[in-house]
This record gives C-alpha cells, sequence and structure tokens, in this order.
C-alpha cells in the first residue's frame, strides 16, 4: 500500500475540519496516511524531513502549498520526479 504524508497548516484558514476529515476519508481508502498538522516552519522543516518516503499532500492554498516546496527544498528532498499532491 502506497504511503502517504498530509501537510495540514493549522493556522491556515483553509484547513476546515470537515473538508480535511472528507479528504483524508478518501485518502486512507488507497493508502496508508499519516497527518502533520504542523504550526511554523520548523514543524513543517521536520515533517517533510521524517516522511520516509511517503508521497506528499498539502491541503491548504497556495501560501501552503508553497511553504510545502520550500520546505522539501531545505530538506534536500525536492524532485521534480516526484509528484506533490494538493
Amino acid at each position: 500500500m502506497a504511503g502517504i504524508l498530509v501537510v495540514v497548516n493549522r493556522a491556515a484558514g483553509t484547513a476546515d475540519d470537515d473538508a480535511v476529515g472528507a479528504a483524508l476519508a478518501v485518502l486512507r481508502a488507497g493508502a496508508d496516511v499519516t497527518v502533520a498538522a504542523t504550526a511554523g516552519h520548523d514543524d513543517l522543516l521536520d515533517a517533510v524531513a521524517a516522511r520516509d518516503g511517503r508521497r506528499v499532500v498539502v491541503v491548504g492554498g497556495d501560501g501552503s502549498v508553497h511553504a510545502v516546496v520550500r520546505a522539501l527544498d531545505r530538506a534536500g528532498a525536492l524532485d521534480p520526479r516526484e509528484a506533490v499532491g494538493i
């Protein structure tokens, strides 16, 4: 089963609990899902650095996507062959 790391920014306005729950239910139907609810840049960097080969899926808007891409880059894990889900 595929592994997914779902990144949720706890401070983002788009991190609605009902919407996140619905997305997680769909993802969990076909993958082993881990959720990282981050509160800042350090949390985010730690989460992507420890993702253990899981595909990253970002729950949030363009600011959250940008932050995840930046964290992947800082962790040396930004790879154009690895898709980031939104």
